[in-house]
């Protein structure tokens, strides 16, 4: 498994929906379609806003380690992965589940690239990414953060446009 992670509006859909394009295994990013379904079912409110936050992440959670254990051999893309919800929970003060902290994150993944923010300029919230881009920083560093304090050596991916960036990545896996 490869994961494509950074932080909010680094990229991260652009780049896995181009991987797809190309015929290549992806995982999508798998909060959205718990945000999306969570918003519609209460009234637009997501659920960080509500008292649902802490059932949220631990959601995510579940359903990110059933994706990743749905794998197959090969190579595959993550549109982030366990290690980014884990930065999300401790930034948010939400308990990580006791089955993922049992889990060794640490050599799961084959290689992580970490995606350049967008200019300030570029950056647009949504339902997705409510957050300012303070937030959006913060966030990244703190992704950054558990890769690195789980072992990992991020491979840094430039801000360039989508199709090289994808063609940056390929190169990294084909020397793999």
């Amino acid at each position: 498994m490869y994961v494509i992670s950074g932080g909010p509006f680094a990229g991260k859909s652009t780049t896995i929906a181009l991987l797809e394009k190309r015929g290549l295994s992806v995982v999508h990013e798998i909060s959205k379609p718990i945000i999306d379904e969570y918003v519609a079912s209460n009234g637009g409110k997501p659920p960080w806003k509500t008292k649902d936050c802490e059932w949220f992440q631990k959601e995510v959670f579940r359903k990110q380690l059933l994706a990743e254990s749905k794998v197959d051999e090969g190579v595959v893309f993550l549109e982030s992965a366990l290690p980014d919800r884990v930065a999300i929970s401790e930034l948010e003060g939400v308990n990580i589940p006791s089955k993922i902290k049992k889990l060794n994150l640490a050599q799961r993944y084959r290689l992580v690239f970490f995606l350049d923010a967008l200019p300030d300029k570029m950056y647009r919230t949504d339902t997705h990414r409510p957050g300012s881009i303070k937030n959006a920083r913060a966030i990244r560093a703190k992704k950054e953060l558990v890769y690195k304090r789980l072992g990992y050596s991020l491979i840094p991916v430039p801000f360039l446009s989508a199709e090289k960036r994808v063609d940056f990545i390929l190169e990294m896996v084909r020397h793999d």
